[in-house]
């Protein structure tokens, strides 16, 4: 549950941010040296100096050879996800929007199989989250326990 909140909040920080790079570059003179913070939430943006940041959309939408092909919001996509990528955190990340709808999607339906997320770790399947109220959670399966095979069948590999 902690770590739907923090993806939950980590993507509503990257829509409001999102949101304000889309409108700044799309009103704001082409080189600009600082962001005006709209309110306290946005106080840490108060020293950065963003005009690296423009001048680079600048050249891209200018000298880019193939600028016509390259949206607006393909470059606002990739400039937040790079922004993610910085924090080198497997755990932080960017849906775009239409992601982040199948993604709400995705948790709104129902579940099958076992009732566990799982993934992979030295070749072994791993439980990463047995769900509420599944199988998996009534057979005792916990975050860490692998999966060594399925019946008869080795899952190593």
């Amino acid at each position: 549950m902690k770590n739907r909140k923090i993806l939950y909040g980590t993507f509503a920080l990257a829509f409001v941010a999102g949101i304000s790079f889309y409108l700044g570059s799309r009103y704001a003179a082409p080189r600009v040296d600082a962001i005006p913070v709209a309110n306290a939430q946005e106080e840490f943006l108060r020293d950065a100096d963003f005009s690296l940041f423009w001048e680079a959309i600048r050249v891209i939408k200018s000298k880019y050879f193939n600028a016509n092909e390259v949206t607006d919001e393909e470059l606002l996509y990739g400039a937040i996800h790079g922004a993610f990528e910085a924090l080198d955190d497997p755990y932080s990340g960017f849906f775009e929007p239409s992601d982040a709808k199948k993604f709400r999607e995705d948790l709104s339906g129902s579940f099958g199989g076992i009732g566990a997320e799982i993934g992979t770790r030295s070749g072994d399947i791993v439980i990463v989250a047995p769900l509420k109220d599944t199988p998996a959670e009534r057979a005792g399966l916990v975050a860490g326990d692998r999966i060594l095979q399925v019946d008869e069948t080795p899952t190593k590999g």
